[in-house]
């Protein structure tokens, strides 16, 4: 499933909302316009750039350019970007990056939130159902 490679960016193949629709772009094969991409991304940690994307919302409209070949074939139109296009939009302050790692905790902590939460409930539902299981048998034997 496809994730975009800025740090802040939330925009996963998966996200899905009513009447925003995004796509995915690859690092491009020039090695000073794939450093630009990458200093936008403002990893902590490095990695690499090989299977790394970028989503849409980071370019500018401009940055976009006719997928003619599609056009031409009566095919689904795709986001096709201009070889020189560069992420401007939505990106991350330096204040809000946080390492892998750090992102890896949060959601494993999220995880583990969720289920003591539903761990709870659970434990709330049973406690009543014991407890109005009691009130019914005290109330039948006076």
């Amino acid at each position: 499933m496809p994730s975009c490679a800025i740090a802040t960016c939330k925009n996963t193949g998966r996200t899905k909302e009513p009447g925003i629709s995004f796509s995915f772009h690859h690092f491009p094969k020039d090695l000073v316009i794939s450093q630009a991409w990458l200093q936008r991304c403002k990893w902590k940690d490095p990695a690499s750039t090989k299977n790394a994307l970028i989503c849409s919302d980071h370019f500018d409209a401009e940055d976009f350019v006719e997928d003619k070949m599609n056009k031409l074939l009566n095919l689904k139109q795709r986001s096709v970007l201009q070889p020189e296009a560069i992420p401007t939009k939505k990106l991350p302050l330096q204040t809000e990056i946080s390492s892998r790692k750090t992102r890896m905790l949060q959601r494993e902590w999220k995880k583990v939130k969720q289920s003591l939460i539903g761990t709870w409930k659970m434990m709330q539902i049973f406690i009543y159902a014991h407890f109005s299981l009691c009130q019914f048998v005290l109330n039948r034997s006076c």
